[in-house]
């Protein structure tokens, strides 16, 4: 068994290498949320829906599983998220969200780790509002010290 989590992350680890952005990519490029100071805090861009993601471990370690909630101030639907490496292509990680409420939903992640010593990963939500699709970019730094 040991041998077989020793040769997944040995893959992982390979597998991770530089993403080169299109320049027509309609993700934007997200500062760092600063999970150690509070949670992260986005808005649509007019600003009807705030979108809070908390994680249950401010240092979002790899290859750990970890809790995170999410909160809207708006009812919305059709939430989804995922997880995509933002500077090395990683893969497309979907997350599954579980509602606690009409505005709180609740979930646990788990990515794999970066030889290079530094991941940045994109939590990407998606949801529907008022009949508009929105999308909101949490940037979270793996491992991180600070």
């Amino acid at each position: 068994m040991k041998l077989v989590i020793v040769i997944a992350s040995c893959f992982l680890l390979l597998a991770c290498e530089y993403q080169e952005i299109p320049s027509n990519t309609s993700l934007e490029i997200s500062p760092l949320c600063e999970f150690r100071a509070s949670d992260c805090l986005k808005k649509t861009t007019n600003n009807e829906v705030e979108v809070v993601l908390h994680l249950s471990q401010p240092d979002a370690p790899s290859e750990v599983p970890f809790r995170f909630d999410l909160t809207t101030s708006q009812l919305v639907e059709n939430v989804t998220m995922r997880l995509e490496g933002r500077d090395m292509f990683m893969g497309v990680i979907p997350v599954k969200l579980t509602p606690i409420d009409d505005t709180s939903f609740s979930g646990e992640l788990l990515y794999g780790s970066c030889s290079s010593g530094y991941m940045v990963w994109n939590a990407i939500v998606t949801f529907d509002y008022l009949g508009k699709s929105h999308q909101l970019v949490f940037a979270i730094l793996a491992d991180n010290p600070i």
